[in-house]
């Protein structure tokens, strides 16, 4: 795959259609959608689930490369995150109470646009998600068997990578504490300064390899500083660890029964590969690839690593990219 140049990557796939959408609790996401050039020959429809803290601009690229192999492609800010409306005004803080708000906003995002229809094989209905969108594709997939076909799953967040058991306990001791002192919007420990030079460098060490692919988010920052979202609060960690524990509940995986591709980085460093394999290991169609050079941003990374990716998923989907 030969790297698509930075000036055009950055480009907004031709096309794209951009609209907002008011939620139950009446905030404004901002969705956008694009088709291929001939929607008739069509070969199926992908809704992307994004990660933690991201935007629909940093998935220009990942966009460029569905649309190029005949896919439509939907998605959306999740509340908080990117052009978004969220909880709180301080855009500095990224905050949810519950993550059952993103799958509600999942839904009626998928109903609006009438991707809810009975399975069509000659265009299927499919589920991507990273990291956060891996968490939230999965349980969405648990909450409404039949409207999917299949789900790509990449890095997701079964759970969140502390490192040792004792770790995570004191970790979830922290949270419950401050969420009982009423810190809900206050920022969790480390997550106060995402935007200083040190933390950019230990960001990029955690993400990717690709340099140039990692300054494209601050691109587009310079471009419009308002799809920056600070670091995480003590109540989106609460509402996280609430969500990642409704999945290693029985039965959980064992419902989902539409084939799944979950996509593993080697040098992961932010979720838990531990129990993605765990869980992986319990859905009854899951085929699982390790990429062993790859860090959290599998489809943000070096050339070679993402012609990887893509051919897992062409595999996956039965497509021969010519």
């Amino acid at each position: 795959m030969t790297k698509i140049p930075s000036a055009y990557r950055r480009q907004c796939p031709p096309g794209g259609r951009f609209e907002n959408m008011v939620t139950r609790d009446g905030l404004r996401l901002r969705t956008a959608q694009w088709h291929p050039a001939d929607r008739a020959d069509s070969r199926g429809t992908v809704v992307l689930l994004q990660g933690h803290r991201e935007f629909i601009e940093k998935y220009f690229e990942f966009i460029h490369d569905w649309l190029g192999r005949g896919y439509s492609v939907y998605t959306l800010d999740l509340r908080g995150q990117g052009l978004s409306d969220g909880h709180l005004q301080d855009r500095r803080k990224n905050y949810v109470p519950s993550f059952d708000l993103y799958l509600h906003d999942a839904h009626d995002f998928i109903v609006t646009h009438g991707l809810v229809r009975k399975r069509q094989p000659s265009s299927p209905l499919i589920l991507v998600g990273h990291s956060q969108g891996g968490h939230l594709a999965l349980r969405y997939l648990r909450d409404h068997p039949g409207v999917f076909d299949k789900a790509i799953v990449m890095a997701p967040m079964v759970n969140i990578h502390f490192g040792n058991e004792v770790v995570e306990t004191v970790a979830s001791w922290v949270v419950r504490a401050n969420m009982f002192m009423g810190k809900h919007e206050s920022h969790a420990p480390g997550q106060a300064m995402k935007t200083s030079p040190l933390q950019r460098r230990l960001a990029f060490e955690l993400l990717t390899h690709d340099r140039d692919r990692f300054a494209d988010q601050d691109y587009f920052f310079s471009q419009n500083p308002a799809l920056h979202t600070g670091g995480a609060t003590y109540g989106w960690l609460d509402a996280a660890l609430k969500s990642i524990a409704r999945m290693q509940t029985a039965l959980f995986a064992e419902s989902i029964s539409i084939p799944v591709l979950m996509l593993l980085a080697g040098q992961e460093r932010i979720v838990n590969n531990v129990d993605a394999l765990s869980l992986a290991d319990q859905l009854p169609d899951c085929h699982v690839v390790l990429h062993e050079q790859a860090r959290h941003e599998i489809y943000k990374e070096t050339d070679d690593i993402r012609q990887a990716m893509w051919d897992d998923i062409d595999r996956f989907l039965g497509y021969r990219f010519l």
